[in-house]
Order: C-alpha cells, then structure tokens, then sequence
C-alpha cells in the first residue's frame, strides 16, 4: 500500500522528536517520568488498537503511521526511563516491562493479520499491567500530588485507547463474554477520574478549560461507542479517540510543569 507524503513527514517529525527526547533523558523531572511512563501504558493500547484497524482497513494508511510511531516511541522511551530510574523496584519493574515487550513488539512490526491479532490480545494484559506497574511506582516515589494528578490525567489516554480498541476488536471479530463488562469499567474509570481531575485545586484556568473540552469529547465518544463494533461508526470512534488523547497528552503535559509543592 502506498503512504502519503503527509505519512511520511509525520513519521519523519515523530523520529526527530523521539532523537530529542532521547539526547535530554538525563534531564526528566519526576513529574516528566510519570508522564512518559504513563504514555508507555498507554502505548501497549494503542498498537493494538491501531494493528486491529489495519487489518479491518479503518484509515488504513493513517494506522500504519500511528503504529509504526508508537512502536518506536515505546522503544525510545523504555530507554529514557532505563537510564533515569534510580531506585531498584523500579528498574526491576521496567526490566519486567522490557521482558513483555520484546516479544509483543516482534509481533507488532509485522504486517498485520489475524494471527498476529490474536497474538497480541494474549499479551495485552501482562504488558499492561507491567507498564502500569512503573507508573505506579514513580508516583509513589514522588509522594507528591502533582505526581498522582500526572498519572490520572496520563491514565485518560490509556483508556480513550483502550475503549477504542475494544471497538475494533468487536468488529474484527473478537467479541469475549469479558469484553462488555472491560468496557463499562473503562468507561466508568474514565468518567470518576475525569470528575476528580475537575475538581482538584491545583488545576490552572487552562487545565480547567481542556478538561470542560475533553468533557464534551467524552460524551460524544461514549455516545458511538453504544453502537457496539458497527463497521459504519468505525471511522468516527478512531477519529473520537484521537481527539481525546490528543486532548489528555496536552493537559498531562500542563500538570506535569506544575510546582511539586
């Protein structure tokens, strides 16, 4: 299949950005590793999410982009967060991460198919689960609120991905007798953490506007999402979770340069 120009300057942005952020590894904040770790996890949802909709040819060309930019960015990341992390649970938890990796990456590269699918369903929650681990362990070794409000807000984007990827597992044929009781929980974590980042005290005028948006985001999302793996509302919940993640990356950025008071 042919990528577009506009694929191709996207992805080549993407790889400057990730040589950047790796050259400034030695620099992260807490409140910056939370953030990346977080993005890890919600990377893991995103692959599949985006392999699942190569294979049912949903914005085919788009997908193979965002994959392709996830796998690499999960790449530079781990390595970011190998070489920062000082405390030993830590860098236990992330070589954990790694050890899940390697494997569901292998299987990610390759051209999608059935498959491959079905390979990364196996391995979607024991990465999940590792990836959470470090997050929840940076948090707690920051002991600070801010940090917790980065792992919330950052979680958002875990589930925006997640409930999205449940959609296109449905349609491609997926359906579990766990996965409508995995969407009313998602749906449900996002809906109580949405509520509690509204309500902090520490949310800026501009954290507070993004999250009204994200708010309006959000019902429009969980409205589609009702239609439960209808091929003609598949475009729209690809471009409905783009829109909430977008959202949640830029308000988790805004929490993470907050003071750790």
């Amino acid at each position: 299949m042919k990528i577009s120009i506009r694929a191709i300057f996207l992805s080549v942005l993407l790889l400057f950005a990730v040589a950047a952020e790796a050259a400034i590894s030695a620099q992260l904040s807490e409140n910056s590793a939370i953030n990346k770790a977080g993005r890890q996890r919600m990377l893991t949802q995103r692959i599949i999410k985006s392999y699942a909709q190569i294979h049912l040819a949903v914005q085919p060309e788009t997908s193979r982009v965002q994959l392709a930019t996830a796998v690499r960015l999960f790449d530079a990341q781990l390595i970011e967060l190998k070489s920062w992390a000082k405390e030993t649970d830590v860098r236990e938890a992330l070589g954990e991460l790694e050890r899940h990796w390697t494997p569901f990456r292998a299987t990610a590269v390759r051209q999608p198919d059935r498959d491959g699918l079905d390979r990364l369903i196996s391995a979607d929650q024991a990465l999940l689960a590792a990836a959470h681990q470090v997050v929840m362990l940076l948090e707690k070794h920051s002991g600070m609120v801010v940090g917790r409000l980065v792992n919330i807000s950052g979680r958002q984007r875990m589930l925006s991905q997640q409930l999205a990827k449940y959609y296109m597992l449905r349609l491609a044929g997926r359906e579990t007798a766990a996965i409508s009781d995995e969407i009313k929980f998602a749906q449900y974590s996002f809906e109580s953490a949405l509520d509690e980042l509204k309500a902090a005290t520490e949310n800026s005028d501009a954290i507070n506007r993004e999250l009204q948006a994200v708010a309006l985001q959000w019902e429009w999302f969980r409205t589609v999402l009702t239609h439960g793996g209808a091929q003609s509302y598949a475009l729209i919940v690809a471009n409905a979770s783009e829109s909430i993640v977008n959202s949640m990356d830029l308000v988790t950025a805004m929490y993470e340069k907050l003071p750790n008071n």
